[in-house]
């Protein structure tokens, strides 16, 4: 934390600190009115309402009462599930005291908003214009719900958090640009099918961040530190074919959700955990890891190894040889012992390439937008690392694909040039292979030099969650539909709660559609919409599943749906893009989006 007179001209402002807050906006609807018909009735609720909620909600939830005015109140917390979990103990508050009056017209109802943002503190109030948008976005809820910002909706946890419903983006009073919204869904998460793969019988590992240690919880270098040593770590287990290992993004998100080990192993599926903590200064770090069972704890291995900071970036981090050799024999022994016993039956250049991709991924146009200049600055840092130029060859992929592109064939150009960048600089990287795949599926309808590509990045990585999605989805493009699902059932697996999980839910609705599973093919498409409403593609095959399932209604809606997103297109759009068209159910699939009502022309 900084003080103010570190970013504010050179003056010093005592008391005052930036801070990353999650604001919590409570609003009561209608307060004006009700207080004139029940003044007296109303302030006795609302004093009530919030002596409990300071008293019996905030203080579980490290949360803080800023202010409380006559109809509503601001509230901060340290991590946005703190604030929502906070939120909804506040609606239940509410409803319990609305059960207690006798009658109906007294009733009090609530709007909530959230949003994470770097906000000012001091000891009595917050202040900055990410107060503003808490409160707008209260103000954009219906009575009863809560409303979040993209910005905290990224943050919730898939499968343990609630779900949130893409609202759009939407235009708030007094702000220039409209603002990405999401309605918080009542009820319990859904979690995805996961069918037992009971031919890959091969223990799962989750690699979390090594976290620093006391006292240097706080040390943001650190931090990195132990986030990059995590990362190098499973860069070298990866190719041990005789380990799945859990996506980074997906155990990065678990990890800091400090859940139970019960729950950790339930949420990532994994067997076992390698985790640790990290202590130092700006010259050399100590790093001790374990393995542990991922439900119960055990201590299966524990080492303190050290090193230099520049020999933790450097290419070869022997520290990270060390440890990665210890996991794999650990687990290994683990699995012997257990077969014989058991019966039959680079720190800133990291967040610019995770800010790049997750926000490209939004498919919202400003953000699209902004994720090509952070793809842009990485790439200009490490013009020899070749993941900015796949990422960047997506990027225009993207485009053409979400019918942004101002100038199509350029974009395609320039994803194709980029693509093959990206491997002359690293041939061997199972990413950038996923990715040329993509370019060469999407942009010239080469599917035998696509599939060959993701095989190729497979055989490199069989861990290349992205790969196992896109050769799925090119294998139903050939009518390959039960192995087209297996593939895309193998993604999700090895990427249980990653951020952009509605992208593997897109692909899963695509193979779904090309082995006939109408009905799931609706439901991963419907998930997708739920968590993004902006990607074109997906309201296509949900248009399609259901014109074939015999639901033309639904389908007609759909479409009106697709052509607001993209009014330009039309079947002919669909056959000219689509890399299926020319297979045996690229006709079919052209019919149902006719008869769903799909212009044949733009």
């Amino acid at each position: 934390m900084s003080t103010v007179g570190e970013w504010e001209d050179s003056n010093c402002w005592p008391g005052l600190s930036r801070a990353r807050r999650a604001l919590l906006v409570v609003d009561l609807v209608e307060s004006v009115r009700k207080m004139q018909r029940f003044e007296a009735e109303v302030i006795q609720t609302w004093r009530r309402f919030v002596q409990q909620v300071r008293d019996n909600v905030l203080p579980a939830h490290a949360g803080r009462l800023v202010k409380s005015l006559g109809d509503g109140m601001l509230i901060e917390f340290e991590r946005v599930h703190e604030a929502v979990e906070a939120a909804q103990k506040i609606k239940l508050v509410l409803e319990r005291l609305n059960q207690d009056s006798r009658r109906a017209e007294l009733a009090l109802q609530l709007r909530l908003g959230i949003h994470v943002a770097d906000v000012v503190v001091d000891e009595l109030d917050v202040y900055g214009s990410g107060v503003n948008l808490a409160a707008r976005l209260a103000s954009l809820a219906v009575p009863g719900d809560i409303v979040l910002s993209a910005d905290a909706r990224d943050q919730l946890l898939p499968g343990t958090d609630p779900d949130a419903e893409d609202l759009g983006e939407c235009w708030l009073k007094h702000f220039d640009e409209p603002v990405r919204a999401y309605r918080l869904i009542d009820g319990a998460p859904r979690t995805d099918p996961m069918p037992v793969d009971r031919t890959d019988l091969r223990p799962v590992l989750a690699i979390l961040p090594f976290l620093p240690a006391a006292p240097f919880e706080s040390d943001p270098q650190l931090s990195c530190l132990g986030e990059l040593f995590a990362s190098e770590v499973q860069a070298l287990i990866l190719p041990n074919a005789s380990l799945k290992v859990i996506a980074r993004p997906s155990a990065k998100a678990a990890a800091e959700r400090s859940l139970a080990p019960e729950r950790l192993s339930d949420v990532l599926r994994a067997d076992f955990v390698l985790s640790g903590t990290i202590e130092g200064d700006i010259a050399r770090v100590r790093i001790r890891a374990s393995v542990r069972s991922a439900r119960n704890q055990d201590l299966l291995w524990e080492q303190e190894v050290s090193a230099t900071v520049s020999e933790l970036h450097s290419d070869s981090c022997e520290v990270a040889h060390v440890v990665a050799i210890a996991v794999g024999d650990t687990i290994l022994d683990r699995q012997m012992r257990m077969a014989r016993l058991t019966p039959l039956p680079n720190m800133h250049a990291h967040a610019l390439l995770y800010g790049g991709v997750s926000l490209m991924h939004r498919f919202s146009r400003g953000d699209f937008l902004r994720a090509r200049e952070l793809l842009h600055a990485l790439q200009e840092r490490v013009p020899r690392h070749g993941l900015p130029y796949a990422w960047l060859a997506r990027w225009h992929l993207f485009a053409v694909i979400q019918g942004w592109s101002t100038d199509v064939g350029t974009d395609c150009r320039q994803a194709q040039d980029l693509a093959r960048r990206a491997l002359d600089l690293d041939p061997e990287s199972s990413l950038a292979l996923a990715i040329a795949g993509s370019v060469h599926l999407q942009l010239q309808h080469d599917v035998t030099q696509a599939e060959a590509l993701y095989r190729k990045a497979l055989e490199i990585n069989p861990q290349e969650s992205l790969a196992w999605l896109l050769l799925g989805t090119a294998l139903g493009f050939q009518s390959q539909g039960e192995e087209a699902v297996r593939h895309s059932e193998m993604a999700l697996s090895l990427s249980p709660v990653d951020p952009m999980r509605f992208f593997y839910h897109v692909h899963g609705s695509a193979t779904a559609l090309a082995a006939g599973r109408y009905d799931r093919a609706i439901d991963f498409a419907q998930r997708a919409l739920t968590a993004n409403r902006q990607h074109t593609s997906t309201y296509r095959s949900l248009a399609i599943a259901q014109s074939l399932s015999g639901r033309l209604d639904d389908a007609r809606k759909t479409v009106e749906q697709m052509l607001v997103q993209d009014p330009s297109y039309s079947v002919c759009t669909f056959l000219e893009r689509s890399p299926g068209a020319k297979f045996g159910q690229g006709e079919r699939f052209a019919q149902a989006l006719r008869e769903a009502g799909l212009p044949e022309t733009a």
